[in-house]
């Protein structure tokens, strides 16, 4: 029984020379093409040929090549049926002349009277799936059907279009694949992803990865497809067009849109040939595990000792690749090496070569210009590599690059002592972290620590408090870049000494310099860190001991001696170790000769931040209020309150608060400041955010003066040391202190402390 007997009807009856009938595999053509010759008398007389009286049928399988010498014009009529785009040439010209019956692909399916039930709802009548007479066809078959017949002839940019947007592909993919047309819960729908990834794999070992149009200068939009076919490649061993499709589809820039741990395995299934964006990955993954020292030795063992050489990687007679040179540039973020004006040349000279559509790459060398330009403390160039690194990257569709701009952008406005400004640059770090396509805990903890520095500046402690107990191991244990770890240092040893203890706030210093020690940059640093710890705990002498091993050529005789140098200092280690001497003489010798005059060469410098010109200026007040020039004491406080309310930098003022608590107890300055409003409410939020976080207990059975000696008794504080830093007299300090060993029982200092611990009022 013919199941197509009103086909082979239609076309015996009709008077056209030539039927041509297109469908993709699966519909049945080579079955349909036997019925046709027994119904019309013709025989086999060759593969997929079929010739009887007044007839040629001719079934062109899959290779799509007709027989040698078809004529179009023979005697007879002549059958043609044949995959899309299989078709013999010359068939315009009897196009022309209504000389072809043309048939579509649907009607080889099968006639719903001729199946069972199940049969039309697994097939929709498709050949292939009907299943007559041998059951149902294993998924595995199927799927693998799909990938290799029925979608094997589409192009590559239909085959992308079909694995990008299933849905915007459905009329394609229903002709081909007739059961689609049943809607979602057809079971043939759910193999149609493998099928597709399937059959890319395939024309890409075919074709390679120029068939897909992927550039290496913006990232795919489906970066996880693009990583499943660059491991079947590579699994169906062919590891150079894995390599490739690798380069070809971002390449080390992949991993800004994959999970660390898929760009890890795919990493590990590329093949070890020394392939160069392969090379540049494997040294990307251990600058991301924190692995500095073996990224430069790997890279330099695959492309020479020069290559690390930044003068000769970048130079003009340097034989790198500009991929590779890039990459170099990108390395200095990580790297302990002072930029030069010549280095900052030739970067730029590597930029200026690079493709206006490269937009990954030039979004790489901004970058590592902003991190430069930080470090340099020029922030007009920094603002201004910023805005270009971030259009770059968006062009280049790399959210994830795009959101370490934001978040660079909101530490540059901490650390420059512009709170209020990081604020807007936080909202865009969040847009930008939530159109990445996957989690990423790590950069969620970036942007925590960043947001915790800004709510600490405006007197809340509690996240950065909470962020150093549950997130500082797993974020120091990562990839760090400078600019993160200052702001983690400088907020995170205020918050702990502020908070809990300076012995707290040393021991976290402490861990740091395990880790980050043996760069000079970091060491530095922590250092500096320490002193101002010490210094900010009447700790004058330790301070002095940390500061003097300090190997730099600032030194305490440095600042004696020099005048107009502090103006000109320009590097971020000489600018904040000269900072730290100063403080440390401006505190025990405010009646130095011309020390006012240093401090005032120092404010003139154009490279300090906003929070180092805040601090300045509260020292050049505690000198002027010991050398009694009280006018230019409160035109310097005023100016600095008005800052600090301005733009929200509390924690730049709680950090000076050794300095401003004599100030303060000076009745005149306190009158004449309680009178400026600013000033009246930049003290009252400084004084509810300092010693604000003791246990729950503690504050329920304390006053908040009470609190506050009890954890200067932790340090070991002497009566006169606690009464400067609360700015209050000695017999107020006794008497907090009576009332303190009353509510804990006891009568000593040390008994205190051991039953505050005891009751765990205190760490």
């Amino acid at each position: 029984m013919h199941h197509h007997a009103a086909l082979i009807e239609r076309i015996r009856t009709d008077d056209r020379p030539v039927t041509l009938l297109v469908a993709p595999a699966g519909f049945g053509k080579t079955v349909f093409a036997g019925q046709l010759a027994r119904a019309v008398d013709a025989t086999r007389t060759g593969a997929g040929v079929f010739d009887g009286p007044g007839w040629r049928i001719l079934d062109i399988g899959p290779d799509g090549m007709p027989p040698d010498g078809l004529s179009l014009e023979g005697p007879g009529r002549l059958v043609i049926l044949c995959r899309p785009g299989a078709e013999p040439r010359g068939l315009s010209r009897a196009r022309l002349y209504d000389r072809v019956q043309e048939l579509p692909s649907q009607s080889l399916l099968l006639p719903r009277e001729t199946l069972t039930q199940a049969q039309w709802r697994a097939s929709a009548g498709w050949a292939v799936l009907a299943g007559v007479g041998a059951g149902a066809p294993r998924r595995d078959d199927v799927a693998d059907y799909l990938a290799t017949e029925v979608l094997a002839d589409l192009s590559s940019a239909d085959l992308m279009r079909a694995a990008m947007d299933p849905e915007g592909s459905a009329a394609l993919l229903t002709a081909r694949i007739p059961p689609l047309a049943h809607g979602p819960q057809t079971p043939i729908r759910a193999l149609l992803p493998g099928a597709v990834e399937q059959a890319l794999g395939l024309r890409l070992v075919q074709e390679g990865p120029e068939s897909l149009g992927w550039s290496d200068s913006a990232l795919p939009q489906r970066p996880d497809l693009a990583a499943r076919l660059i491991v079947s490649a590579a699994q169906a061993g062919s590891p150079d067009t894995a390599a490739r499709l690798f380069g070809q589809s971002g390449g080390w820039y992949l991993f800004y849109s994959l999970p660390p741990e898929t760009f890890a395995d795919l990493v590990d299934h590329l093949p070890d040939t020394g392939d160069t964006e392969i090379t540049l990955a494997r040294t990307l993954l251990a600058l991301k595990a924190g692995e500095t020292d073996w990224a430069r030795r790997h890279f330099g063992a695959q492309f020479g000792p020069e290559a690390l050489d930044l003068h000769r990687a970048l130079g003009p007679s340097s034989a790198l690749p500009l991929r590779v040179q890039v990459f170099r540039i990108v390395l200095l973020i990580y790297e302990d090496i002072p930029v030069t004006d010549p280095m900052l040349e030739a970067m730029l000279a590597v930029l200026a070569r690079l493709p206006l559509a490269a937009h990954l790459p030039r979004g790489s060398c901004y970058n590592a210009l902003l991190e430069v330009f930080l470090r340099q403390r020029q922030y007009p160039q920094a603002e201004d590599v910023a805005l270009r690194a971030a259009q770059a990257y968006e062009r280049g569709q790399a959210p994830l690059l795009r959101f370490y701009i934001a978040l660079h952008r909101a530490v540059m406005r901490l650390l420059r002592g512009e709170s209020g400004a990081a604020q807007p640059e936080l909202e865009d770090a969040r847009i930008w972290l939530a159109r990445v396509a996957f989690d990423s805990p790590g950069d969620a903890r970036i942007l925590r620590l960043v947001e915790a520095a800004a709510r600490f500046e405006t007197g809340d402690p509690a996240p950065m408090l909470s962020f150093l107990d549950e997130d500082l191991d797993a974020f120091s244990g990562g990839e760090t870049w400078p600019t993160l770890v200052e702001l983690a240092v400088l907020f995170g040893a205020q918050a702990y000494a502020e908070q809990v203890s300076t012995g707290a706030a040393l021991a976290y210093l402490d861990r740091w310099w395990v880790r980050l020690a043996m760069n000079r940059q970091f060491r530095v640093l922590l250092e500096l860190r320490k002193a101002q710890v010490l210094q900010n705990a009447g700790r004058w002498g330790a301070a002095a001991r940390a500061l003097s091993p300090i190997q730099a050529r600032i030194d305490r005789v440095w600042i004696e001696s020099a005048d107009s140098e502090f103006a000109r200092l320009a590097t971020r280690d000489d600018i904040m170790l000269a900072l730290c001497w100063l403080r440390q003489i401006a505190y025990e010798h405010p009646r130095l000769p011309y020390l006012g005059r240093k401090l005032d060469q120092m404010a003139a410098n154009a490279r300090l931040t906003g929070r180092q010109r805040i601090a300045l200026d509260i020292w050049r007040a505690h000198v002027a209020h010991q050398t009694r020039e009280p006018s230019q004491m409160r035109a310097l406080l005023r100016s600095v309150f008005e800052t600090v309310a301005r733009n929200g930098v509390l924690s730049a003022l709680a950090d000076e608060q050794v300095f401003l608590s004599e100030m303060w107890r000076d009745a005149g300055t306190a009158s004449y400041l309680s009178a400026v409003g600013p000033a009246r409410a930049v003290m009252r939020r400084l004084e509810e955010s300092r010693f604000s976080f003791g246990s729950e207990t503690a504050r329920a059975h304390l006053t908040r003066q009470e609190l506050k000696v009890l954890m200067m008794l932790t340090e070991g504080a002497s009566n006169k040391i606690i009464a400067r830093q609360l700015a209050v007299s000695e017999p107020t300090v006794k008497f907090h202190l009576k009332n303190l060993y009353a509510k804990l029982g006891c009568h000593r200092r040390a008994e205190a402390v051991q039953a505050a611990r005891a009751l765990g009022w205190v760490q």
